[in-house]
């Protein structure tokens, strides 16, 4: 939790219980051990008060505000060990068309569900019957279930009696009191109704909502009502759930819409749910007759649809002119932007507010929609304008730079901002990426049908009369072809020629030329009824470029399916920050560029100061000469020595003025050679430790204050005071920092990250294991050593295997051929400690991954799962040196071992004495 999240009834934010969980942290434990063992809860526990958020500005009346509970800490304690235990069978018992809450769905399932389907209503223009989508609005949700509606579903979904009255207990046994404006009123003991703030809220109310759903499909299946299907083979859609949000699918005629009422009036008096018709909608096809459209609209008592209806924050319809469609995203920009203009923000505050809040405004739309074109350059446009424009310029200001440079990474001299195109295009790309690695999803099966039936999505074709959705997504099938691979498991789904199967990052796809093997998939390549490859096989029809990437594919101890993965990131999970780096081209400077930025970037100083010394490094600070360039009518004369004229070199180092600051602070270096500040600062950064690197940054940072000075309040500084200044800044800012701040990502186990190697406990051993990858003779050793509570070598094992495979990957091969190893072992308790963090990591992660790396840490976790006695902890490279000399020694032993038997012994002595 975080440590300032409100505090419950008794005062105590999770900060409390954090800081001394040393002191609290058992009583809390023991309270819900006693509640799981007994199912009672101390009364005081559910405690709760109740505020209110306005929903607008001036509410009127109650049903403006939103009742927000503030449960006690103890009690969200409990209530999210529950909702863990819950929330890993949801998957299983709740349908498809819920989406919220559920592990593996998400919100734009709805939404391109929904959107495909509007689509096919309004393209259906013929046929005697028509259909209609019913937009339903429940009123005060979470408030009306009845729980005895609750307790009954859970039952039917075969929740044990047990569990349902643990549920049932935290429900039924709170006690509200309302605090508002300093007042308290309460306790009020409510009799139905589930709370907002309650962490097993959202998980209860799908469970409620199931009951509709189940409610429908039984109709469904007495052929009461009748879905639509969007094209042959795909699933019929009745309905789609977001939590309370529902559409509801159906022909439209006068019948269908007396059993939708009379759906609706069971649902409502067995939940306690209620409809509100006056904010309810219902959309029809084209072939649907005014007469009927009347019809049914005046027996559900509802409106007809217009085409400014929202559905999940989105409009429903989407228009031939996207730019109008979609212009509400400028115009929420735009609100922010105006809200912001009063302010007197630094830059450096300009840039948190624009990557924090406006770049986020729009990305929700951009997770299904490809905006066009011209609304990204005018939303980048206010971005642009209002990251230039200062508080005291009365007109746009002067755009600098451009922002095609703007949003270049930081690595290579942007500002990292994004363009808005290209992050568009890798949102989408995380729906494109899903519909080939869940073809099980309904949202994958109803695109299927509609525009690639005979094939996969990687094959897809645009197809006649597309909704905008699968235009959007289809844009960005190429990116998806860039980055997805196929890990090889049984190989019996992976095609030779068609799949990215190969682990070769350049160009993954089988490059051989394999005449009638188009259609036989990997397996056929592996030994019968082995999980080995067969190299004959191997040798006899791939080049040399192809085998050795072949043969270098290890092959998982557990009969897993070939399964698709991200390759351009870690996790091997799609990540929008992955994509986008590939579109954008993150690495397009040269390596000295982008080490000068990157400890620049890093430099422990202000934000504002980075920033002003950035920007004087581009060219971008309004010096009189860069003003006078601007078409601006000043003086050229510097403010200080008003002899030269002012440029950011003069201004900043090489005037008379500068100078002096820079012989008082003994940092005076300059070079006569130079002739940009950026020169000047790269050379400086260069040659000096990051302290004083930061001490001239802060410099830098008062001069440009100090001219400021002159120029607009007449105000001058002295060498001494100016020098001085930045120094007592830079402490009192580096002070401030929370102490948190600078510290990096690192071990956290007890145990782990030794410097130095230490000896294992009596009737314990240690190994240590080490890979040293041979790119020059593709090959990679794997080294581990052995050694007793005294520290001597027991034994050592060396393996050397074919491929140039990533160092990650080559660790935990290391570490699944030891494990191996151990199982033929006697030894009763084993130290296993390796360098690699990300191999460690992985291992105690419970996330899956399914890359080639991920396939070998599942064997490991297989494998780890049969030893008890064995620990495994993460060291420095330090302590883990000898098993590296043995993983070196790999390659030479491999070549040597059979032909040369003393050759082979004397290295051996000579590797028993190093370790020694």
């Amino acid at each position: 939790m975080h440590p300032d999240k409100a505090p419950g009834p008794d005062g105590m934010s999770p900060g409390f219980y954090q800081k001394y969980w040393d002191i609290v942290g058992g009583d809390v434990v023991e309270m819900v051990r006693d509640f799981f063992e007994t199912g009672v809860l101390p009364r005081e526990v559910n405690d709760i008060n109740i505020v209110f958020i306005p929903k607008k500005k001036t509410p009127e009346q109650m049903g403006d505000l939103r009742p927000i509970s503030l449960c006690n800490v103890a009690y969200r304690v409990l209530a999210k060990v529950l909702a863990n235990r819950m929330k890993n069978i949801m998957t299983d018992i709740i349908s498809d068309n819920q989406s919220a809450f559920i592990p593996g769905r998400l919100i734009s399932d709805n939404i391109m569900v929904s959107y495909e389907v509007m689509h096919y209503l309004k393209r259906k223009t013929s046929g005697k019957v028509g259909y209609m989508a019913l937009k339903l609005d429940m009123s005060k949700a979470y408030d009306r279930v009845e729980w005895a509606f609750l307790g009954a579903i859970m039952a039917r979904l075969g929740f044990h009696e047990r569990w349902v009255s643990l549920i049932l207990t935290c429900v039924s046994s709170v006690r509200y009191q309302i605090t508002h404006q300093g007042h308290v009123m309460g306790p009020i003991l409510p009799t139905r109704g589930i709370r907002q703030g309650d962490p097993l809220s959202p998980y209860l109310f799908l469970l409620c909502a199931e009951g509709f759903s189940s409610l429908v499909h039984l109709y469904e299946r007495s052929r009461l009502l009748q879905g639509c299907k969007v094209a042959r083979g795909a699933p019929v859609i009745s309905h789609m759930l977001f939590v309370d949000d529902s559409y509801m699918y159906f022909q439209a005629t006068s019948d269908s819409a007396r059993r939708v009422l009379d759906l609706l009036h069971t649902y409502e008096k067995a939940s306690g749910q209620q409809v509100n018709m006056a904010k309810s909608s219902v959309f029809f096809s084209l072939n649907v007759g005014d007469d009927i459209k009347n019809e049914i609209c005046s027996l559900l008592g509802i409106q007809e649809a217009d085409d400014n209806t929202f559905y999940l924050g989105l409009l429903t319809i989407m228009g031939r002119n996207k730019n109008v469609v979609l212009g509400f995203l400028k115009e929420k920009m735009q609100k922010r932007i105006t809200s912001w203009d009063g302010k007197l923000l630094s830059r450096a505050g300009k840039e948190v507010l624009i990557k924090n809040v406006v770049q986020a405004l729009p990305t929700y739309a951009m997770s299904v929609f490809l905006i066009p074109l011209g609304t990204c350059k005018e939303i980048e446009g206010m971005m642009a304008k209002f990251w230039w424009r200062s508080s005291s310029t009365q007109g746009n200001g002067i755009n600098w730079m451009s922002w095609e440079r703007l949003a270049r990474s930081k690595d290579v001299g942007g500002m990292g901002f994004r363009n808005l195109r290209e992050f568009n295009l890798a949102m989408l790309g995380k729906q494109a990426r899903r519909l080939v690695v869940r073809p099980d999803s309904l949202v994958s099966k109803v695109f299927k049908a509609r525009y690639f039936p005979k094939g996969e999505f990687l094959e897809a074709e645009l197809g006649s009369n597309p909704s905008y959705i699968w235009r959007s997504i289809f844009e960005t099938k190429a990116i998806i072809k860039k980055g997805l691979r196929r890990r090889v498991g049984t190989g019996s789904t992976t095609r030779i020629c068609l799949d990215p199967w190969l682990p070769v990052e350049e160009h993954p796809y089988v490059t051989s030329e394999l005449h009638g093997l188009e259609d036989k998939c990997v397996d056929s390549l592996f030994m019968v009824n082995q999980r080995t490859w067969d190299e004959e096989v191997v040798r006899d029809l791939f080049n040399d470029r192809d085998r050795l990437a072949i043969l270098s594919i290890p092959l998982g101890i557990a009969s897993e399916g070939d399964v698709w993965y991200w390759g351009l990131d870690r996790t091997d999970l799609y990540s929008v920050k992955s994509a986008y780096r590939m579109i954008h081209g993150v690495n397009d400077g040269n390596g000295e560029e982008t080490s000068f930025w990157r400890k620049f970037w890093l430099l422990q100083v202000p934000p504002k100061v980075k920033n002003t010394v950035w920007r004087a490094i581009m060219g971008c600070l309004p010096t009189r000469v860069q003003l006078r360039i601007k078409k601006v009518q000043v003086s050229l004369f510097c403010p200080f020595c008003e002899v030269y004229n002012e440029t950011m070199l003069h201004c900043l180092v090489t005037c008379s003025f500068s100078r002096m600051c820079w012989v008082y602070a003994g940092l005076d270096n300059y070079n006569g050679d130079v002739v940009t500040f950026g020169s000047w600062i790269r050379g400086v950064l260069g040659r000096v430790d990051v302290g004083v690197a930061a001490l001239v940054l802060m410099i830098c940072w008062s001069l440009w204050n100090a001219r400021n000075g002159i120029v607009w309040q007449q105000r001058t500084s002295s060498v001494e005071y100016i020098v001085k200044s930045a120094r007592i800044y830079l402490d009192q800012w580096l002070k401030a920092q929370d102490n948190n701040f600078f510290l990096s990502l690192g071990p956290t186990y007890p145990g782990d990250g030794l410097e130095l190697w230490t000896k294992p406990d009596v009737n314990s051993v240690k190994i240590n294991i080490d890979a040293a990858i041979f790119t020059n003779e593709f090959k990679l050793g794997l080294g581990a050593v052995v050694r007793d509570h005294q520290g001597v070598v027991l034994t050592y094992r060396l393996w050397c295997k074919q491929g140039n495979l990533q160092p990650d990957v080559a660790e935990a091969m290391g570490l699944k051929e030891v494990l191996s190893w151990i199982k033929t072992a006697q030894w009763q308790q084993v130290v296993i400690e390796m360098d690699s963090l990300v191999v460690v990591q992985a291992v105690r992660s419970s996330i899956y991954m399914p890359s080639v790396f991920g396939s070998i840490i599942n064997d490991c976790k297989l494998l780890l799962s049969e030893l008890s006695f064995v620990s495994l902890f993460f060291v420095k490279r330090s302590a883990n040196r000898a098993a590296h000399t043995v993983a070196r020694a790999a390659l030479f032993t491999a070549d040597c071992i059979f032909s040369d038997v003393d050759a082979t012994s004397e290295l051996f002595s000579v590797l028993v004495a190093d370790l020694r």
